[in-house]
């Protein structure tokens, strides 16, 4: 016979109360798990996928508006951009992410990225200035909110995020509205892929540079060739801008001659590079006045190679500077050019990376310059002496 229950109630009742199931804080605890585990997961997903598409790019831009996806996706963020520290102390915007351009009614976002120089001030100054990550669940609310530009979105709430490498603030990643605002897992969720972004860009200048080099080396053999085998000065000033565009990978090369005229001129006598175009109406100068503190006419002056490492944000280059930007040129190399003891002109180099022109290369830019003032000052005196042997025939 089987055993009769007198509990009076069935066996599942007393199993549930043998063995309880979780109650509700159990429940949460377990959902918060599951929930941190999950996000964890999607951060280690954005993480190798920006590992995978960083070789691809081509300029901090481009890693920029990757990580701020990755950023977006991770967070649930509306828009975001990532600015730098410039050498002037500015704050120079590097990417504005491709939502944040949509959403944007201001006539040209971009523009902030050509125009690149702003002060470091507001919430944004703040995070830089304390040098640690900082969430803004009611920016407005903030003593340090001092406001949008025109046709900006609104700003619900903020973080931001330094951009450190070692012990120095380098910029800033900033995101911004978030339907449910910002958390402590948003934080270190960014700060953990900042540091890959950071390392990642460093290596990537590391690569830069050494194919850079690599390039510079065989122009300079290329130069070399040209110097010895051209017989005319025209003829080889065109030949090394071909040679430099073409090998070296340059954007624009140009040569220009200093004039002696009132104004002091730079005339520009050979040039080449897909961005050729930029030196037509240039009107540059070498007068040490308004219109000449560009490198090339600063190199002239001084007679030794100038560096602009980034024409975005160059003040002092308000003339050129927009219309560069428009060419996409992000930084320059003037070389003065040499003969007797003069110079008497520039070769113009121009890259489109901000990062370009790093001390190796220099090193052999400025050893084919030499080259090259040599190659021409013999050039000119073999020119002298057939001038005079034409004129000794002629005599009577």
């Amino acid at each position: 016979m089987s055993r009769k229950n007198t509990s009076g109630g069935n066996d599942g009742d007393q199993d549930k109360r043998l063995c309880p199931g979780p109650d509700k804080q159990e429940l949460r605890k377990l959902k918060k798990k599951e929930a941190a585990l999950e996000h964890q997961k999607t951060l280690l997903g954005g993480i190798n996928r920006l590992l995978k598409e960083i070789p691809a790019c081509e300029n901090d831009e481009q890693v920029g508006v990757r990580c701020l996806a990755v950023a977006e996706e991770i967070t649930g963020s509306w828009f975001g951009f990532i600015g730098k520290i410039n050498p002037s102390g500015q704050f120079s915007t590097v990417a504005i992410s491709n939502p944040g351009w949509d959403i944007c009614s201001v006539s040209n976002p971009r523009q902030a990225i050509m125009e690149g120089e702003h002060k470091l001030r507001g919430i944004r100054g703040l995070v830089v200035k304390k040098e640690q990550s900082m969430i803004f669940n009611n920016p407005t609310a903030h003593p340090a909110w001092c406001g949008l530009p025109p046709g900006h979105p609104p700003v619900t709430c903020f973080m931001g995020v330094p951009l450190k490498l070692g012990e120095k603030t380098r910029g800033l990643i900033a995101l911004a509205n978030k339907p449910s605002g910002y958390t402590k897992a948003d934080k270190e969720a960014v700060e953990a892929l900042v540091e890959v972004f950071l390392e990642s860009i460093e290596r990537k200048h590391m690569e830069q540079d050494l194919q850079r080099s690599e390039r510079a080396l065989q122009v300079l053999r290329k130069v070399n060739h040209a110097v010895v085998h051209a017989d005319h000065e025209q003829e080889l000033m065109w030949e090394i801008c071909r040679i430099f565009a073409e090998t070296g990978g340059y954007p624009l090369a140009w040569v220009g001659l200093a004039q002696k005229d009132e104004a002091r001129s730079v005339r520009p006598v050979a040039f080449a590079g897909p961005e050729k175009e930029y030196v037509r109406d240039l009107h540059i100068t070498w007068a040490d006045t308004e219109t000449g503190p560009d490198p090339t006419g600063r190199s002239i002056r001084q007679g030794e190679p100038v560096i602009c490492h980034d024409i975005h944000t160059n003040s002092a280059l308000g003339p050129w500077r927009k219309k560069a930007a428009s060419h996409g040129l992000a930084a320059s190399l003037a070389i003065p050019l040499w003969i007797y003891g003069e110079v008497i002109g520039v070769l113009n180099l121009y890259a489109s990376d901000s990062t370009a022109f790093n001390a190796r290369e220099m090193e052999i830019l400025i050893e084919l310059a030499n080259d090259l003032d040599h190659g021409m000052t013999n050039m000119r005196a073999r020119a002298e002496r057939d001038h005079s042997s034409a004129e000794l025939k002629k005599s009577p």
